[in-house]
């Protein structure tokens, strides 16, 4: 009977994924490359993944992984209402656990926050959804269209770090019965009720001399996520209103 109740809550987190644009600006409009033009200037995509809007418009969360090295103008957010202007980052930061970032906007998205569940722990069994991305460019406009796959899923294993860490309260890993396609790191992880419950960072491979997709994933519980940003995003609420 739970496969027959209706999914709009999930859909409606969607509207609070965007498209992350890895790369770096050139000068060159003839590049081969994939280009985003921005004040005369260029921009070659080397790589894409998933984020999500959370705390307020302007914070948008994500893996670290996926931003590693790159300074903020080295990264372009995209929303699905507006796909042709992407936002600016002002300032990016790692969180608290290790494969957490907030991105820090210059001016807010449209795109609304994403709701944290209540209830902090996830269970073996329990239904979750997360999203792929399909990039679609144009070579003539050089503009990228995003199609969100959404995916489901079901808590396969909770990953128990408290023998590693006494100090932790809470499990650090999830582990989900999906493959998890490249560029969904960086997906929100939701309830049915449509409601934040882990973000989706890796694909678990088998162990062997070739990496193997196993056709598990990993994902960070939602309430590690918010806890390890929530003083970031605040931190930078404080200085834009001094």
């Amino acid at each position: 009977m739970a496969d027959m109740q209706p999914l709009e809550p999930v859909l409606s987190a969607r509207r609070s994924i965007v498209l992350i644009l890895v790369g770096e600006w050139v000068e060159d409009p003839e590049s081969e490359c994939s280009i985003h033009r921005r004040n005369g200037r260029g921009f070659a995509e080397q790589g894409y993944a998933l984020g999500f809007v959370l705390h307020d418009r302007k914070c948008i969360v994500t893996c670290a992984h996926v931003i590693e090295g790159r300074e903020p103008d080295d990264v372009l957010i995209i929303e699905r209402a507006n796909p042709n202007a992407p936002s600016i980052l002002k300032s990016t930061f790692r969180g608290a656990d290790f494969d957490v970032a907030l991105l820090y906007l210059v001016d807010p998205v449209e795109a609304p926050p994403i709701v944290v569940s209540d209830k902090r722990k996830v269970w073996v069994g329990e239904d979750v959804f997360f999203w792929s991305p399909l990039v679609q460019s144009s070579s003539s406009t050089r503009t990228r269209g995003l199609t969100l796959c959404l995916r489901k899923s079901i808590v396969s294993a909770v990953w128990d770090n408290r023998a590693l860490d006494p100090g932790t309260s809470e499990p650090r890993h999830v582990l989900i019965d999906a493959v998890v396609p490249e560029g969904s790191s960086g997906s929100p992880l939701v309830r049915r009720d449509g409601r934040l419950v882990g973000m989706v960072f890796a694909e678990q491979m088998r162990p062997s001399n070739v990496l193997i997709p196993s056709g598990m994933g990993w994902a960070l519980p939602g309430s590690i996520v918010a806890d390890s940003t929530s003083k970031i995003a605040e931190q930078c609420r404080l200085e834009d209103s001094q």
